[in-house]
């Protein structure tokens, strides 16, 4: 892939959206591209009646225009846009930009970081479960998931914690966070598949404070979902 390639791959994805989000996207990437470049004429342009293909053409030739940085960033906040709807295409193109010789823009290092460190966390809770260590491994799990959720709360959805360090509250404000924003900006979504945050959680914080025979069916439970929560989580971070 090159940048050629990427550009227009982006805007073919918003142009295949549904009709209401298509617009709701093309707005973004006119927002996206303004705010890194006023000069582009884009609201006279689209005013013309400019067909699909012209407009396709225009946005990649407006893209490949603009400095590469400013480029990476506005490609970065499309990602965050459109990745839950288009995880293979997106996954495609978030590649490509993270494999530029250039510097990489903060948001993907510290996601790559954030990455790294779940894989880390997920590397000791396997040897823990390999050597029957079931307790630890769970343990690992919570402290895991407990790490994320305040990381998600604090950065993302810009929650001030206060005295709320308690798992399942937290996994409460996440579950609203995200449904809100998925309501707010007209994404298909099941607010009941959302809700596996907070059964995960409720299921892991009893394991925790009960006192009950953990094995390996619990703690493989407990790695397998906070491994699917967390890079969920990431999709938004």
């Amino acid at each position: 892939m090159d940048w050629l390639t990427a550009c227009r791959t982006l805007v073919e994805i918003i142009a295949n959206c549904p009709f209401r989000k298509q617009n709701i996207f093309k707005l973004r990437l006119h927002k996206y591209i303004s705010d890194v470049h006023p000069d582009v004429l884009i609201d006279s342009y689209l005013a013309s009646g400019a067909n699909e293909e012209d407009q396709i053409i225009f946005y990649t030739s407006t893209l490949l225009a603009l400095e590469e940085a400013n480029r990476i960033e506005v490609f970065r906040l499309c990602i965050k846009d459109l990745s839950l709807l288009f995880p293979e295409e997106i996954g495609k193109i978030e590649l490509f930009i993270e494999q530029q010789h250039h510097p990489v823009p903060s948001y993907f290092q510290e996601r790559k970081e954030r990455i790294d460190k779940l894989n880390r966390y997920l590397k000791r809770i396997d040897g823990a479960i390999n050597n029957r260590k079931y307790s630890l491994a769970l343990g690992l799990a919570n402290r895991c998931l407990k790490e994320y959720y305040s990381h998600f709360l604090t950065n993302t959805a810009k929650h001030d914690l206060g005295y709320s360090t308690s798992m399942t509250q937290m996994a409460i404000y996440i579950y609203r966070y995200i449904n809100k924003y998925f309501v707010t900006n007209n994404i298909p979504y099941s607010a009941t598949r959302l809700l596996f945050i907070t059964m995960v959680t409720n299921a892991l914080f009893l394991a925790m404070t009960s006192n009950a025979y953990v094995d390996r069916a619990v703690a493989t439970y407990a790695r397998d979902n906070v491994n699917a929560i967390v890079r969920f989580l990431l999709r938004y971070s």
